[in-house]
Order: C-alpha cells, then sequence, then structure tokens
C-alpha cells in the first residue's frame, strides 16, 4: 500500500509537454517526428530511423505519438513528446497498414490499406480484433469522432465512409474528387482535403455536415499531403517542408518550415486542466500510465470525470488527491507520487479507496461536494486541485502522471 512517510524526494524532471494547440509531424525520408509549437518553434524529435518506413501516425490522449510502419516489417511504434521511443509492437495482421487512430478507451485503430481492413490493438501492442471493409476499395485516411465512430477517407470511389466500431456500415456521401485526408471538428463537423479535379495537381479543402452537406471549399496551389484543425478552428495544411495556416474561409495568415519533407502531421487538441509529472514512469505493460480530466471544471455542474489509461490489465488502483504539486518516490514504488496536502486543515493525501479500479483503464465520477479528505472537503470556485492515479503493478506499484484543475 501507498506509504506517506520516508519519501525520497526527486527533482523535477525537465520535459517537453505537448500543449493544446502543438503540432507533431512527421517528416522524412529520413523518418523522424518533430514537435512544434504554432509559431514554429521546434520542441523536440525522435532520433532518425532509417530502419523502418513510416504510414501513419496519431497524437494519442495521453500525449503519446503512435507510429505505424511498413517496413521492414509493420508495426507501431510509441514515443513520448520528448521524441524517446516506448515501445514497437508487430502488427502481423496488417499487410500495408496506412493511418493509426485511438478510440476513447485507448485502443488504437490501424487502417490496413490492402485488406480494406481497420485492425484493433490495445496500446500494449495486443491484437484484439479487426473489422471488414468493403473490397474494391482505396482508403487512404481516417478519423475517430467524439462517439467513436470511424469516419474513412475512400479516395478511389472519391467518399467518405462513416462506419461504427464493429464495422457496420453508417453512412456514406460522395466528397469531391480523391480525398486524401479528413479530421473531424468538434461540432461534427468533417473537413477533406483532396484534389481540385481528378488531374488537377492542385488541392480542394471542403467543408461537410455529418450527412454530406457541402458547407464551404476553397482552392489551394498545391497538393497537400495532411489536413488538420487548431483549437481556435483555423486549418494547418502541409507542402513539401512548409506548414501552411489558412482561416476557414482560405485565407493564409501563417506558415512555418518543417525543416524537411512532411508527410503527416497531427494538432494536440485540448483536456481538461495541465498536465505534470509526465510521462509518468513506465509500468509492466510497456508504456507510462496516464490520466485525464473530462467533463466540466464548475462546481455548480459537478461533472467531472477521471480516466488512467494504460494501467496494467487486471491490476487494481485508485484514484487520489492532493492541493500540492509534489514528486517523491514512495519506498518500493517503480513510480513518483506528484501530490502534497499543504493547507491548514488539510490531513493528508485523499485516497478514493472505495472506488477501486481494475486496468487497463479505470473511471471515477468525482463529487465536487466531498473530496475524500479528514474531514471531507467540498471543492470551492478558484481553488486548485491535484489529481492522480495510484496501482499495482506485479507485485509493486507505480502511479499514473497528474493533472491540475482549478474550478470555476
Amino acid at each position: 500500500m501507498l506509504q506517506p512517510i520516508g519519501l525520497l524526494l526527486l527533482a523535477p524532471p525537465v520535459l517537453a509537454q505537448v500543449q493544446e494547440g502543438d503540432l507533431l509531424v512527421h517528416t522524412g525520408p529520413p523518418e523522424e517526428i518533430r514537435h512544434f509549437q504554432p509559431d514554429g518553434t521546434l520542441v523536440a524529435q525522435t532520433a532518425t530511423d532509417g530502419a523502418n518506413r513510416w504510414t501513419g501516425a496519431t497524437l494519442t490522449r495521453g500525449g503519446l505519438w503512435a507510429a505505424a510502419h511498413e517496413l521492414p516489417a509493420t508495426g507501431v511504434k510509441l514515443f513520448d513528446a520528448t521524441g524517446v521511443e516506448l515501445l514497437d509492437f508487430p502488427t502481423p495482421e496488417v499487410l500495408l497498414p496506412g493511418e493509426v487512430n485511438e478510440f476513447s478507451d485507448g485502443t488504437l485503430a490501424v487502417l490496413d490499406r490492402m485488406e480494406d481492413n481497420v485492425d484493433y490493438y490495445t496500446p500494449q501492442g495486443v491484437h484484439i480484433g479487426f473489422v471488414d471493409l468493403p473490397n474494391q476499395t482505396e482508403f487512404v485516411a481516417g478519423a475517430i469522432d467524439a462517439n467513436d465512430e470511424l469516419w474513412l477517407a475512400n479516395r478511389a470511389g472519391s467518399t467518405i465512409w462513416r462506419v461504427h466500431r464493429d464495422g457496420s456500415l453508417l453512412d456514406v456521401f460522395t466528397a469531391g474528387n480523391t480525398p486524401w485526408d479528413v479530421v473531424v471538428a468538434d461540432d461534427g463537423t468533417l473537413w477533406t482535403m483532396g484534389r481540385a479535379s481528378v488531374t488537377s495537381m492542385e488541392g480542394r479543402v471542403r467543408h461537410y455536415t455529418p450527412d454530406g452537406t457541402l458547407l464551404s471549399a476553397f482552392d489551394l496551389p498545391f497538393l497537400a499531403s495532411g489536413i488538420g484543425l487548431a483549437p481556435d478552428g483555423t486549418l494547418w495544411l502541409s507542402n513539401a517542408s512548409t506548414i501552411l495556416n489558412f482561416t476557414p474561409s482560405g485565407t493564409q495568415i501563417g506558415q512555418f518550415s518543417a525543416g524537411n519533407a512532411v508527410q503527416l502531421f497531427t494538432v494536440a487538441r485540448g483536456t481538461l486542466g495541465s498536465r505534470y509529472c509526465s510521462p509518468a514512469n513506465a509500468n509492466s505493460s510497456g508504456v507510462p500510465a496516464r490520466i485525464t480530466a473530462e467533463g466540466s471544471l464548475s462546481v455548480v455542474a459537478n461533472d467531472l470525470m477521471l480516466l488512467a489509461e494504460d494501467v496494467p490489465v487486471g491490476e487494481f488502483g485508485y484514484f487520489l488527491v492532493g492541493s500540492n504539486q509534489g514528486q517523491a518516490q514512495p519506498p518500493g514504488s517503480q513510480g513518483v507520487l506528484c501530490l502534497t496536502c499543504g493547507f491548514q486543515g488539510c490531513s493528508g493525501i485523499g485516497r478514493y479507496t472505495t472506488n477501486i479500479f481494475q486496468g487497463p483503464v479505470g473511471t471515477l465520477a468525482v463529487d465536487l461536494t466531498a473530496l475524500p479528505l479528514s474531514p471531507p472537503q467540498p471543492v470551492l470556485p478558484g481553488e486548485t486541485w491535484n489529481f492522480q492515479a495510484w496501482f499495482r503493478d506485479l507485485g509493486s506499484n507505480n502511479f499514473t502522471d497528474a493533472v491540475s484543475l482549478t474550478f470555476l
């Protein structure tokens, strides 16, 4: 069990955090991942990979970069925000990998462009099934919306498909000529990037409702290799080694050089609060566990949900809360405790021991009227509280990273 005494204090690590609006860019050859701020400042990059050819990538909810590769064998690599490779697992079920996307529970969906399948993997690389798409199509890109439904760009048929997670077709609509990429906005609308005409080397960006109604479109003097949505609603598009920023109406408002030919990129979307102590120490699953806050920071709404993800399968754990941030390694633990309690009347770190979860995912609906301190503490508007999760791990124990939330 967690012991709050005899702790080894640790110096805060200096890590390159992925912030909302940052871009993670796949450049090459040679294959590299580069992490940029929106102003073009290079934050971090992976070591050059001369052994693999990458074909698709995504930024996970926990801030990890997942890249599919096809040579010399198919697989998926996971990197942290500093560019350090954490895991490389094989995907022999996938003959020609395309994009990789992530469902809300952390499951990775890898598009197989040769078999017209989407194969599903746990974040640790365990194959857990696939869905079989119609043959004689050419699905080149995909996205997953807030309902965990797949949106797929079919270049051969110039269509966009909406597919349930179980593979059943929900909808399909014509999307102009040869869509190359698709992203889903928070309001459920879609942006696609493709050719302006069948033979053109110029591009066209289109904006659709979920039922395929065209809302707007604008042309580009180049054929972009990718499209992304910034948190402010503007668009990022790539041209050779340049990343360009456009308004939704098609006016260019900025750009920066990625330093090499851009193959793919993704834009970090926001979650509640500020992540710190991230990434956590890797656990027996091979990757760090992470905590995410969803819902609302309104005290009146009292609608806050915590998720602990990438916890080892079958291991139990619980969530923790503290008023202050700190870093200490409990004796015998493989992880770092990132909470302290620092105001008069707070008798210790609060533990949700009546809400035990079991890996790989844990959830907690937080009652803001009574944090589990002694005595129970209500959250007041303007207060900042910090949350983390502890879990057993092969006879030892470990922690997720932590999240700091300021309530309204």
